[in-house]
């Protein structure tokens, strides 16, 4: 399995801007949940999800992830916008009881950082994802779709929440997203708080 992954990723690298319009052609939603399906039939343990826009992923990931012996286990990755957050988050303290049924309460998360080792999360991204096929037998169909708020994979983490299924993030698994890299954003972290308290500060005046 290690050689064959380390193949599959060789040839997805090079081949981004094939794959990209293929997904363009067939919502990115449908095609997951064909995946589960084809995962269900098929008997495996388990569904990878790699997204088209994932540009590194460390060796022997996918072990690291299986290690975790999680339900639903992702790397650690930050948003490829600025001001490229982390994409993991949590929910603030004194939020932790919030319903998640309806519309995220993403004024109130917080972000995870990486080298913390495995944590619980709220939401994350789809740069890499392992999830057990027992997931899928659980969450009630749709497992993937757009709702107004969120994309595919934040939706899928809020239908896991929503049927008592604890998300996890091993950060000490970094992955880049769309050549947002966080072997050069150690130091991001102080300059990303400080803009984003300004943000908060100029939305209370």
């Amino acid at each position: 399995m290690p050689e064959f992954f380390s193949a599959f990723i060789n040839l997805f690298q090079e081949s981004v801007d094939l794959v990209d319009p293929l997904f363009k052609m067939t919502p990115a939603h449908q095609s997951l949940e064909q995946m589960g399906e084809l995962a269900i039939e098929f008997g495996y343990k388990y569904m990878a999800i790699l997204d088209c826009d994932t540009t590194y992923i460390p060796p022997k990931a996918m072990q690291q992830l299986m290690a975790a012996k999680k339900d639903v286990v992702m790397a650690h990755s930050f948003h490829r916008g600025f001001p490229f957050a982390p994409a993991v988050k949590v929910l603030r303290k004194g939020f932790e009881n919030t319903d998640a049924k309806g519309p995220m309460p993403l004024e109130s998360a917080e972000d995870i950082w990486p080298n913390q080792g495995l944590k619980k999360v709220w939401i994350g991204a789809f740069q890499l994802v392992l999830i057990k096929t027992k997931v899928l037998k659980k969450v009630p169909k749709p497992w993937f779709q757009h709702n107004p708020v969120a994309g595919v994979d934040w939706y899928f983490y809020q239908k896991c929440k929503d049927n008592g299924i604890d998300v996890w993030c091993d950060t000490n698994l970094q992955v880049d997203h769309h050549n947002i890299s966080v072997r050069t954003m150690q130091h991001y972290k102080d300059i990303f708080v400080e803009l984003r308290t300004r943000h908060v500060d100029l939305k209370s005046m």
